[in-house]
């Protein structure tokens, strides 16, 4: 009887570390797998904490598209409290760096960000001059790779101007480190303009028998009451000055203002961007073709006379002159390809100077767009030609967007 009670004995206590053992092994399991969930809950927390700092970034560049050297983006540093921190080596003068508040807003009750999070960001150029996009060998100046050992040391601002720079964000989460860079396009959304050779307050066409107003198909769009008052519209050689075909209209009824402000601002901005800016302060003028030829140039406030046998732009590449405030003249034998826009912002209307006049030999070959009840005085020999081609191509600014197929991750 003992020997069976002490072998019923050594049974249970070998069933008991049997048990012992298997609870111990899949404790060990069990606590193995709970690190590696923790682990991949903190990496795919670090993978989201630095796609959030880029797209935050990319929504920074928008606002401050780096188009000239002196328009570089600083790298920017956010160590886990305060506001981010421009880098100040090399000079760069646009800090333009992300709201922390906007990057954190997304992980709030995170644990692993309450644990510790930092980021960083960098700007710069695609430096190639080949898209490589659909290339099987490796390439050495490949503008759509990234390259941890040398796209660093490209420029903080887009010095290729194909609209297109790279965005780095390295995030780190409760010590765990994730990279990611996107190629970034800005793009050029287009303005919708009336299809007009003319819109203003009123129209006065004077220049003998002969053409200087083509309307060809498009309309002569003026805000004053009645078209049969002079002081609304008149021409000298009537059914000559003004040659069809194409409709005129008045009592346009569009607020008095053509574009936004926020296109004008967007309009002002693009010409600052340009490289060389074309932009024009309070007081200043174009002094020379190359000064006012390009797809935006931008008069801030000035009374301007243009007095030259330029030729501006071209057919194929028609611009848009933006007078946000003042007068415009033009005089000699000029040719300007584009769409001409006077905002009016001074508030010009019937009883004041002319907005725009023309006392030249020279062409507009595209329209003249002015803002308010301001009148428009052709005279002379000068001639506006109506081009389609020219109002369908003004665009401006618009958002930021990530290249397809570009975003990716990288080991630093």
């Amino acid at each position: 009887m003992r020997s069976d009670r002490g072998s019923a004995l050594v049974a249970a206590v070998l069933v008991m570390a049997a048990i012992m053992a298997l609870g111990i092994a899949l404790l060990a399991t069990v606590d193995t797998q709970t690190r590696q969930s923790g682990n991949e809950r903190g990496r795919e927390s670090a993978f989201n904490w630095s796609e959030a700092v880029l797209n935050a970034r990319t929504f920074t560049v928008a606002r401050f598209w780096p188009a000239r050297a002196d328009q570089s983006i600083a790298d920017c540093s956010w160590n886990g409290s305060g506001a981010a921190v421009a880098s100040v080596s090399p000079a760069t003068p646009v800090a333009a760096c992300p709201d922390p508040g906007v990057v954190a807003q997304a992980f709030g009750g995170n644990v692993d960000v309450s644990r510790g999070a930092s980021w960083q960001t960098q700007v710069r150029d695609n430096a190639g001059t080949s898209t490589c996009e659909d290339s099987v060998t490796p390439q050495n100046n490949c503008s759509y790779t990234w390259s941890e050992s040398t796209s660093p040391a490209a420029a903080h601002w887009d010095a290729n101007g194909d609209n297109l720079v790279w965005l780095r964000a390295d995030g780190t989460v409760n010590s765990r480190r994730r990279v990611v860079v996107a190629l970034v396009r800005i793009q050029n959304d287009p303005v919708e303009l009336p299809q007009s050779a003319i819109v203003a307050g009123s129209l006065s066409v004077k220049g003998g028998n002969k053409w200087l107003v083509r309307q060809d198909g498009s309309a002569i769009t003026l805000r004053c009451a009645e078209l049969s008052n002079s002081s609304c519209y008149s021409e000298q050689k009537p059914g000559v000055n003004v040659e069809g075909p194409g409709a005129k209209q008045a009592g346009y009824d569009d607020g008095g203002q053509i574009l936004t402000d926020d296109q004008i601002d967007l309009l002002r901005k693009q010409a600052q961007s340009a490289n060389p800016a074309r932009y024009f302060p309070a007081g200043t003028c174009p002094s020379s073709a190359a000064a006012m030829t390009g797809a935006v140039v931008f008069i801030e406030d000035a009374n301007c006379t243009i007095n030259a046998n330029w030729q501006i732009n071209s057919p194929s590449k028609p611009g848009l002159l933006v007078v946000n405030r003042g007068t415009l003249r033009f005089n000699g034998t000029m040719d300007f390809y584009g769409v001409v826009y006077m905002h009016n912002a001074q508030g010009y209307g019937p009883s004041d100077p002319a907005l725009f006049d023309g006392v030249g030999n020279g062409f507009i070959h595209g329209s003249l767009l002015v803002d308010g009840m301001a009148q428009v005085d052709m005279q002379g020999s000068w001639n506006l030609e109506y081009s389609s081609s020219a109002t369908n191509a003004v665009t401006t600014f618009g958002a930021a967007g990530i290249v397809p197929n570009s975003f990716r991750e990288i080991n630093p």
